[in-house]
């Protein structure tokens, strides 16, 4: 075994991500976050001080870590040094800090994380990146459990939708946090039947927080997930087995669909309480997940991603050669709703709301800021990303689907949304570290 095995600052490392994902969906772990960084750092300055005492050497054999995957982190280098260098003529990079705040935290967990492999053998590697995955399926259960609590106990958090599951206004962040830890949960578990006791109660835990959480896309990320899962443990069981399992399945289903059922009557009874009470609640929206799910095939929501995009677009269109090339700066795809003439743009959003939106894909940020080279880049990124998956998919790689499914998440969440970009997902940053390491 490695000589690293017990050192306190690995199992701080955990602690720090399980408490960084776990903010993802609570928006306050109450410090412990902080807390857990500050220990993580002062012991891995110590436990590790022989290293630290050559930093040369250290950033060095640190940068070699990432050669399984050496051109992605390249291109990474690059998309974040242009983005900053967009910012020299940004006209509007107050977000910046904001942004790369995020982004050193997680380069900073990410390098330790690399560290923290180093000298380990094969299988110790392999141990550590389970380990990530581990904590991944605890944040995800954490935040159902605690969710679920929360309605009955309104101690540590405030109710923020009466008949709706969430620990935060963000319900799409909320409920991706149970998702990834419900994947991650399920890959960990892949070798149990249906009906296993952590197979059926992972289930019964995550799945009904994430279709009460309201969150169209990940009820509908969902639903795929669970039919390939089923899909897939049938096609590779043998023949005899195959009828048990699909049986076993249809109990899971079931009982995730009974017990969102019932967790529904149980909000809807503590949201009529609350309001006899005269109790608050942070959002006044009265909607339950079902009603909300049954406009999904209404033009609502759907038709204002439309318009948000094709402003985008149309904007960038109207760019200067230069200005295709190399955008307006860090920032403009969120002035540029701010200060928009568009007319369908007014009607749809008032002036305070219209300070909130941004481009929401990727892509169009990337056009709108940093033109065709920030977007070339950040395009080839996830390019690479989807070759080395291909590759492994290829290989038969044990734990390689686990990696197309949970970064095709990150990237789908990407495209049709977040403020300042994949590289402001905390979920990019740890899936990429662990793939490295895989």
């Amino acid at each position: 075994m490695s000589g690293k095995k017990g050192k306190y600052w690995e199992s701080l490392l955990q602690a720090s991500i399980f408490f960084l994902l776990y903010e993802l969906a609570a928006e306050s772990s109450f410090y412990l976050l902080e807390l857990s960084l500050a220990a993580l750092a002062l012991c891995f300055l110590w436990e590790e001080r022989a290293a630290v005492r050559h930093p040369i050497r250290m950033i060095g054999e640190g940068v070699a870590l990432t050669k399984p995957l050496g051109k992605i982190w390249i291109m990474c280098v690059l998309y974040l040094g242009w983005e900053l260098v967009t910012v020299s003529f940004s006209p509007a990079p107050e977000g910046v800090w904001e942004k790369y705040k995020v982004v050193a935290l997680m380069l900073f967990l990410s390098a330790l994380m690399l560290w923290a492999a180093k000298d380990k053998t094969e299988w110790e590697r392999q141990r550590f990146v389970r380990r990530c995955a581990d904590t991944i399926a605890a944040a995800g259960l954490t935040a159902a459990v605690m969710s679920v609590v929360n309605v009955a106990f309104p101690i540590f958090y405030p109710v923020i939708y009466g008949r709706r599951l969430s620990l935060r206004l963000d319900y799409n962040l909320f409920s991706t946090v149970i998702l990834m830890g419900l994947i991650a949960g399920s890959f960990l578990l892949r070798k149990k039947p249906p009906l296993h006791p952590r197979v059926f109660f992972l289930y019964l835990i995550t799945a009904p927080a994430i279709i009460l959480s309201s969150s169209r896309r990940s009820f509908v990320l969902l639903i795929v997930f669970f039919v390939w899962q089923v899909v897939w443990s049938i096609l590779h069981a043998d023949k005899s087995l195959r009828l048990h399992l699909a049986g076993g399945w249809l109990a899971v289903l079931l009982g995730v669909v009974s017990m969102s059922g019932l967790m529904q009557v149980y909000l809807n009874h503590q949201y009529e309480r609350r309001l006899q009470l005269k109790e608050p609640m942070v959002s006044q929206s009265e909607s339950s997940a079902l009603e909300r799910y049954e406009q999904m095939g209404q033009s609502g929501s759907e038709s204002k991603r439309l318009l948000i995009w094709s402003v985008a677009a149309k904007e960038q269109r109207s760019y200067t050669a230069a200005q295709k090339m190399f955008g307006k700066g860090f920032g403009y795809d969120r002035l540029l709703y701010q200060i928009s003439e568009d007319s369908r743009l007014k009607e749809a959003y008032p002036p305070e709301s219209r300070r909130l939106l941004s481009a929401h894909c990727f892509v169009l940020t990337d056009l709108l800021n940093g033109g065709y080279v920030q977007a070339i880049l950040g395009l080839g990124i996830w390019f690479l990303i989807g070759l080395r998956l291909l590759k492994a998919l290829l290989q038969k790689r044990r734990g390689a689907m686990f990696f197309c499914i949970t970064l095709g998440i990150v990237f789908f969440n990407n495209f049709i949304s977040n403020r300042y970009g994949f590289g402001y997902d905390k979920y990019f940053w740890l899936l990429l570290t662990m793939m490295t390491l895989f």
